[in-house]
């Protein structure tokens, strides 16, 4: 009798083991997880999110925004490891790799991060978000002579950015070249909405 019922549990449990799950029914938690998303909540997106990674490990869709919504909540290692799993999936998806960069900088591995946005840029030289990225974490390491020469490359690709200028003005300060810092502060429109900003302000009156 026992036996019988032993075997009956197996019999239902590989019965359900093999039942495949429909497409459409991962289609509607996705939807579900994104609508969480838009709203912010994102602790509710992940839920939806990882019951579609539970079923089905090679969504493509599903390890990017769980990612957004990982690196939204400040979770960044958990991040790192969503968009590492989505570039397996989508290898050419350069905003993975920015996010990627951004979440491993702030968890104080900007060596590593750099090394993804070298491998966004060999996909896309020219994109300006992967140069802007490199821009800051470079200027993050304090590297201000090399986050000069990239926030350089990313205003002949996007001219009039304000917070390009915003970061050289700081650049060129931190290395004590006050003429140039004021310059690209003369170049600012809205300089009050940038932090430090009457720092620079001071400096460049007493210069002039």
């Amino acid at each position: 009798m026992l036996k019988q019922l032993l075997n009956n549990l197996l019999f239902f449990t590989l019965i359900f083991i093999n039942v495949p799950y429909k497409s459409q029914d991962l289609d509607s938690t996705f939807i579900k997880g994104k609508e969480q998303f838009e709203v912010g909540n994102y602790s509710a997106a992940l839920i939806y999110f990882n019951q579609i990674i539970h079923l089905q490990k090679n969504h493509r869709k599903v390890y990017y925004i769980a990612g957004i919504a990982s690196y939204n909540l400040k979770d960044y290692k958990h991040a790192t490891t969503y968009f590492k799993q989505d570039l397996i999936l989508n290898p050419k998806n350069t905003n993975a790799f920015i996010f990627k960069a951004k979440s491993k900088s702030q968890l104080g591995k900007n060596r590593s991060a750099l090394k993804d946005l070298k491998k966004a840029l060999k996909i896309d030289s020219s994109n300006v978000l992967v140069l802007l990225e490199k821009s800051n974490i470079l200027f993050t390491q304090k590297k201000y002579t090399k986050a000069i020469q990239a926030y350089l490359k990313v205003n002949s690709l996007s001219p009039k950015t304000e917070i390009v200028f915003y970061k050289l003005v700081f650049c060129e300060y931190y290395l004590n070249h006050t003429t140039d810092a004021c310059n690209y502060w003369s170049r600012l429109e809205d300089i009050d909405d940038f932090e430090n900003y009457e720092t620079i302000i001071k400096t460049c009156k007493l210069t002039n």
